[in-house]
């Protein structure tokens, strides 16, 4: 019973990490409730979906070519946030 919870546990864990960079929350819980701890670690560990515009520093999309905030070109550079 202790395992179930503890699973559980991580796919919640996983789900708040992946929501926060941008990513199915929905996906990783799947990741955590499959692979417990060890899913936790892959969730910390995957990019996301957003890199931080080297002009205004705000986070934008990572593939996006130009800042909606303040409409610096974006071609060529490679601020990923972490």
């Amino acid at each position: 019973m202790i395992y179930v919870m503890l699973w559980v546990f991580c796919g919640f864990v996983c789900w708040a990490i992946a929501s926060s960079k941008h990513d199915s929350g929905c996906v990783g819980f799947l990741i955590g409730f499959l692979l417990g701890p060890l899913g936790v670690l892959l969730v910390l560990a995957s990019g996301g979906k957003v890199k931080q515009c080297p002009h205004c520093k705000e986070r934008i999309h990572k593939d996006a070519v130009k800042c909606p905030k303040c409409q610096t070109n974006l071609t060529g550079t490679a601020g990923v946030v972490k």
